[in-house]
Order: C-alpha cells, then structure tokens, then sequence
C-alpha cells in the first residue's frame, strides 16, 4: 500500500444499512480512502483545512469523487454553516444571491442582515415587567437571550449579560420584577425598584448573535 494513500475500514464496515421503524434506509457504512496526494488552493494559494482543534484534515475519495470537509472550508469563506439534530440537517445559510459565498467585510453590521433581528416590547404586568417579542421561525435560530442594562442604552449578550436563556423558539415572553436573578451586567444581579432599564433580546443562531430594539421601563 502507498504511504501516502491510506485506505481505511470504520468500525463494521460493510453494506449493512441502520434502519428506522419504518424499514426506511437512513444509514450506509462503506469504505474510502484519505488520499495525501491532493493538495488544495483557495484564491490563489495553497489551503490546509484544520478542524476546531487545529488538527488538519484531509480529502476523502469516494467512488471516484473527492470529499472535502464541509465547515471548515465554511468557516474560511465566512458561510454560515451549522447542525439541527432534532431534523437531521445540516443548515448552510449565506447573504450573496449570485454566487452563495458572501462578501467578507469588516463591517459585521452586514453580515447579520441575513439573520432575523428579535422585536421587543414591553409593559407593567401585576407589579412585574413583562417583555414581549415576535417569533423567529428560521431554521438557524439556536435561542433568545433576555438582556438588560442600568446604564448602557444598547444593551446586548454577551456584553451586557442576560436574565434568561431561552431555547424554545415558542416561547416570546418573560417576565421581571425585584426578585429576578440577573448575570453579568452592570446592576450586581438586582433589579431595584422605582429604577429605569434598558431592555432588549439577542436572537442567537448559532455562534452569530443580532441584537434588537430597546425598550425602557421603570421596574415597578
């Protein structure tokens, strides 16, 4: 066998497919290869993928075709890229209609436009302050952070800290009063009464976070 080609087994490779309840085939073991020949160019210049830990990671040939490693190239264009376990889909997500890489600026302001921004409002419910928000429904979206702020009047996560981590996109409420724990931020973790605050939501999708309208209240 060539010292630069590696042809490797996974654990019980065979033609067997995992099946669901259904019988329907979900899952084929084969077999493939890590070819060292190969060498990659990105714009120009030679590329070496890496994953998250540095490790470098190589093309993978299959039947004939190269594979090549889906996030980190993502990562170095600046695409989106990220995983819904509960549907099984990888999520790619950029914001240029022509060609699906966006343009690399430093201006992050563009870069979210792609993203849903959260719409916050708030009232006096009962003596607690209770903040409202419209529902996010694209599939990216991995949580709310419910964030406030005594003295910044464009608070967001993670700068500013948040009172609550929300994951359930269904969920487009919460309430506060004097007796709500808070971290980070610049209160120590108090809310005070007859004190005014700045309040708004970071929509969370994945490691990209977008900050929206702020609302003021005097906690009751």
């Amino acid at each position: 066998m060539s010292k630069k080609v590696l042809i490797f087994v996974l654990i019980l490779l065979t033609t067997t497919f995992y099946q669901l309840s259904s019988g329907t085939e979900t899952i084929q073991k084969i077999v493939a290869a890590f070819n060292y020949e190969i060498k990659l160019s990105l714009n120009g210049e030679a590329y070496t993928p890496t994953d998250d830990d540095g490790r470098e990671l190589k093309p993978i040939i299959y039947e004939g075709r190269t594979y090549l490693p889906l996030k980190a190239f993502a990562d170095t264009l600046g695409v989106f890229v990220d995983w819904d376990p509960s549907s099984k889909t990888v999520i790619i997500a950029t914001n240029d209609e022509n060609f699906g890489i966006p343009y690399n600026d430093a201006n992050t302001d563009a870069q979210i436009d792609t993203f849903t921004t959260p719409k916050l409002s708030g009232s006096i419910v009962e003596q607690k302050v209770k903040l409202t928000w419209e529902v996010i429904s694209t599939s990216n979206f991995t949580g709310y952070k419910v964030v406030a702020s005594k003295y910044n009047s464009e608070p967001s996560y993670p700068n500013d800290g948040y009172a609550a981590y929300i994951t359930d996109r269904k969920t487009t409420s919460f309430l506060i009063d004097t007796n709500s724990s808070y971290n980070g931020g610049d209160f120590d973790g108090k809310f005070i009464s007859g004190q005014k605050y700045y309040f708004s939501i970071t929509a969370l999708y994945g490691e990209t976070k977008v900050k929206g309208n702020v609302v003021e209240i005097i906690m009751p």
